[in-house]
């Protein structure tokens, strides 16, 4: 993990590969002009609340415009006709257009949304799905004409991070818009879902995190083999009978309801997990895959 260096002076060479622990608006403003290919962020939506039922706290999230003031600098990093991703909640969607169309040269290609295929809080209406900004510098080029705006993938639970994201989510936003070898930055690294989405498909990165905890927990996941697959065994306190991935359930229903039952701090979890398991319609099987 590299400390922010001291001075304010730009950089002709590029920390590729390393997790910066730094305020990322001082580090971006050291990075050389147009050396990045692509953004992909997640940064503290603003809510200034704390999350889940511990009510977990994330540094930078008492506004939106301390993120937004990282992503009006990473423009300048960009290099000409890229595209950059910026996670978001549908709560201050219409300021964050208004930010990028006024006060950046940002173009907005469309509002993704991320479908978590599971209900989470909420009074009235259960939240289950978050927004993604496309942003444009230039015109980029989108590598697959298929991807939907809609994207649905399953959210993870959050043991390391309140925000975390699924890796295979990030991996679809990054093949869309680079080629391996090209460089991801991600100024708001947390646990580290995108460094390491950007190393298992063959892109170099550079990662910023102003929390020294979450950005010591990104790099021991960034030195595994495979770190999908170490977080998944890491979770699973009892072995299941039949192969298993984080991205489906294939294991006989015993066996998953213990794990959630052994591992779950997180009682809006639980209750969502077990509402889908005991519906008679949709009860497991051996090897199915399930997808909800």
């Amino acid at each position: 993990m590299l400390p922010l260096l001291a001075s304010c002076h730009r950089t002709s060479a590029l920390p590729l590969n390393q997790i910066i622990c730094g305020d990322a608006l001082h580090v971006i403003r050291r990075l050389p002009d147009k050396s990045v290919d692509l953004v992909v962020t997640d940064p503290p939506y603003g809510d200034n609340i704390g999350y889940g039922v511990h009510s977990r706290t994330i540094a930078g999230n008492e506004h939106p415009l301390i993120g937004l003031s990282v992503m009006a600098e990473c423009y300048r990093v960009l290099k000409a006709n890229a595209s950059a991703y910026m996670f978001c909640g549908a709560r201050h969607l219409g300021f964050l257009r208004t930010f990028f169309q006024t006060y950046t040269k940002y173009s907005i290609r469309d509002v993704l949304i991320w479908d978590k295929m599971i209900r989470g809080q909420g009074h009235g209406f259960r939240r289950q799905y978050e927004c993604i900004l496309a942003l444009e510098k230039g015109k980029p080029r989108y590598r697959s004409p298929g991807l939907p705006n809609v994207l649905r993938f399953q959210r993870v639970r959050a043991i390391r991070h309140p925000h975390e994201k699924p890796v295979e989510l990030i991996e679809a936003l990054i093949r869309q818009s680079s080629d391996e070898g090209n460089v991801v930055l991600d100024p708001f690294v947390g646990s580290g879902t995108i460094t390491v989405a950007a190393k298992r498909i063959d892109r170099r990165y550079i990662g910023i995190e102003l929390d020294p905890t979450y950005a010591q927990i990104s790099e021991e996941r960034l030195k595994q083999r495979d770190p999908l697959y170490a977080a998944h065994t890491a979770c699973c306190l009892i072995p299941p009978p039949f192969p298993c991935r984080c991205h489906t359930l294939l294991c006989d229903l015993p066996y998953q309801l213990q794990l959630i039952l052994s591992i779950s701090n997180d009682l809006t979890y639980w209750r969502a997990s077990a509402n889908f398991i005991f519906r008679p319609s949709r009860l497991p099987r051996p090897h199915d895959t399930l997808r909800y």
